[in-house]
């Protein structure tokens, strides 16, 4: 695991808490429902939840073939399964995962390891290409993701972020951790899933203020993915991912770090939205130590190190050689 060290600055300021990443007063000139500004104290280190979180978890073909119904029946509500990688690497058990989220029960979605040696609208393509032959987007499903676990400029990322929306109409989420993002100026208008272990509440990157998902740890009992936590209610995940809930309670995030804002706003198929606003300075980074060696699934540069498990760990780097992609950590998320 790395870690960063910021000094701590508490402000005292009006902050915008949603559980379902919407700006207050950012993108949007009323307050949604089942949200609430309120005058917080704001360190620059991390973001709790302050209310009700859902049990999550991310995978991909590293934990082999999965019994869904088993996972949903272990506590698991929603996840996330690798798809692809750069402009041509198709995860094994993509197909496999996506199906059984379904059939269980699971709010599931899919991730795409992002390769700053490859053009970003090309990635976007492949992307959506696989998600396709799946079936596509359907209503119900998360907003599709791209994990970004090296330093690069965040132009690329968001030409791909661009580029999936104008393809699904959903604005995606971007997965990384704070290390891989501090020269940031744009969030892409996306929401935040941040990686951060072994820590009580995620440290924020300075382009956003909020997060949507938390990837607390590489370890899922269940699954045998990454754990991971939505910031709301099981009714806000529904709702975040298309779904026809109505109820607008639940936990919601309030504290992150440095002044300054940015919003940006999705719409899932199927009839869900979701926005997002942030702020907050870069810090320390989670997830894996860094590692070296190969895998059939990819070689991780740069970024959340696969550690053979095939799951997203933001922080670390690795290097190795692979058989089946570019990216060590097939997102493992």
């Amino acid at each position: 695991m790395l870690t960063a060290r910021i000094s701590a600055i508490t402000l005292v300021s009006t902050a915008c808490v949603s559980a379902i990443f919407v700006a207050c007063g950012g993108g949007s000139s009323s307050q949604p429902q089942g949200f609430q500004c309120a005058t917080s104290a704001l360190t620059p280190e991390s973001l709790c939840a302050t209310g009700q979180t859902v049990k999550g978890a991310d995978v991909s073909h590293y934990q082999g073939t999965l019994n869904w119904g088993s996972i949903k029946s272990g506590g698991i509500d929603f996840a996330f399964a690798k798809a692809t990688e750069g402009t041509s690497y198709v995860d094994a058990q993509f197909s496999a995962n996506w199906s059984g989220m379904k059939s269980a029960g699971v709010i599931r979605g899919a991730y795409h390891y992002f390769d700053a040696g490859v053009d970003p609208t090309q990635q976007a393509m492949h992307f959506v290409s696989e998600l396709q032959a799946v079936g596509g987007l359907q209503p119900g499903d998360l907003p599709p993701v791209i994990d970004f676990e090296v330093s690069d400029s965040n132009a690329n990322v968001c030409t791909m972020a661009s580029a999936l929306k104008s393809a699904t109409g959903v604005t995606p989420i971007i997965y990384t951790a704070p290390t891989f993002v501090t020269g940031f100026t744009d969030n892409c208008g996306s929401p935040l899933w941040i990686a951060n272990y072994g820590v009580s509440c995620p440290t924020m990157p300075s382009a956003w203020t909020s997060w949507v998902i938390w990837q607390s740890a590489d370890t899922e009992p269940a699954s045998g993915g990454d754990a991971d936590e939505f910031n709301g209610s099981l009714a806000q995940l529904q709702m975040f991912a298309g779904g026809s809930s109505s109820s607008s309670g639940g936990g919601s995030g309030s504290s992150s770090g440095s002044t300054g804002s940015s919003s940006g706003s999705g719409s899932s198929s199927g009839g869900g939205s979701s926005s997002g606003s942030s702020s907050g300075s870069s810090s320390s980074s989670s997830g894996a130590g860094s590692g070296s060696g190969s895998s059939s699934g990819g070689t991780s540069s740069g970024g959340m190190p696969d550690g053979g498990d095939g799951t997203m760990h933001a922080g670390g780097s690795s290097s190795g050689s692979s058989s089946g992609g570019s990216s060590g950590n097939p997102c493992g998320p």
